[in-house]
């Protein structure tokens, strides 16, 4: 582990003694766990806002919140956001395929 210096507000701490007092462990445990939850939600958020804003890939947004394409698709679709870029031009172009293949 990489040693850091926080300062933290009384409000912070007081609120990381009293995780760290429930889960019957340190406060710099429950600093760390509270830091890789929080990066984990704030890289997250970054990445779905990347994606709908269409700055970033499926892909680009998995790898930005550090999570599977799977995984991502999965957030995406349990915030009602879907996964995919279907245009009315990808339907018309997949209707004239299917066309064709009944012809």
């Amino acid at each position: 582990m990489h040693p850091t210096q926080v300062r933290l507000d009384p409000e912070l701490k007081e609120g990381l003694e009293r995780l760290a007092k429930r889960e019957r462990t340190t406060t710099s445990e429950a600093l760390r766990k509270a830091l890789k939850e929080g990066t984990r939600v704030l890289l997250l958020r970054e990445a779905v806002e990347g994606y709908v804003e269409k700055r970033l890939s499926l892909g680009g947004a998995a790898d930005l919140a550090g999570v599977s394409i799977a995984e991502m698709t999965a957030h995406l679709t349990s915030l009602g956001i879907p996964f995919y870029h279907y245009s009315t031009k990808d339907l018309e172009r997949d209707a004239k395929r299917a066309r064709g293949w009944l012809a």
